[in-house]
């Protein structure tokens, strides 16, 4: 029975963290280097979202 409390909870985890990666990254795309006082490297970002 262990295992499957650990297997429920890990799902719920990896949920939340995938729900929270995608929050953060739409959020990170609207805003660009140069709107927050960094210098902007350029048209193309290394990393979209960042």
């Amino acid at each position: 029975m262990p295992d499957v409390i650990t297997r429920a909870g890990t799902a719920g985890r990896d949920r939340r963290r995938s729900e929270l990666r995608e929050f953060l990254m739409s959020r990170r795309a609207r805003v660009s280097p140069a709107e927050v006082g960094l210098p902007d490297g350029g048209a193309r970002r290394r990393t979209p979202g960042l």
